[in-house]
């Protein structure tokens, strides 16, 4: 909820010249983001971290797993060496051994998938949110809402249904 209600606001309805975020008056209950837990930070700062989404032809995209997994692999791995043993080529010679290295990521497959999601989820949204009449993901009272935020919202839906249906006087 928390990364749609993100994209939401990011998102630059059709017709609009600025992003949401830029249209609500400070202290919008719009405005206001969910609380979150340390470990819902600590994915999102991961997600971040990770590039959050992936630019396309046609827009905003999820991020690909193979360009995620190069990512932890490259910030998030332990390396370490293991000697392996050479079969003897005969009994004459001792045994050999050589050193290996080896990586192996440490954030969890959870933890790749919460951020994979995260992708999914911005992308998918954002692109929902270019229309004027989307709704906020985030549930909004009405007593929270102040009447300027009423009139931007109840304009762009007016906006969207001439367009639609045209003018019908």
């Amino acid at each position: 909820m928390y990364v749609r209600h993100q994209a939401w606001l990011n998102a630059t309805p059709k017709e609009q010249e600025k992003p949401r975020r830029e249209m609500y008056t400070e202290g919008s209950p719009y405005l206001e983001m969910a609380p979150l837990s340390s470990y819902q930070q600590w994915i999102l700062e991961l997600w971040h971290k990770a590039g959050t989404i992936a630019q396309g032809a046609g827009g905003l995209l999820p991020l690909e797993w193979p360009s995620l997994i190069q990512w932890a692999n490259k910030f998030y791995s332990e390396t370490y060496i293991e000697w392996v043993e050479h079969p003897k080529q005969n009994k004459r010679h001792k045994t050999q051994y050589s050193p290996i290295t080896l990586s192996q990521c440490t954030l969890l497959d959870s933890e790749l998938e919460l951020i994979r999601q995260l992708s999914v989820e911005y992308s998918s949204e954002y692109a929902a949110a270019n229309e004027p009449t989307r709704m906020c993901p985030k549930t909004v009272y009405e007593d929270e809402v102040c009447e300027e935020d009423v009139l931007k919202n109840a304009e762009a839906i007016e906006k969207a249904m001439m367009e639609m249906f045209g003018d019908n006087k």
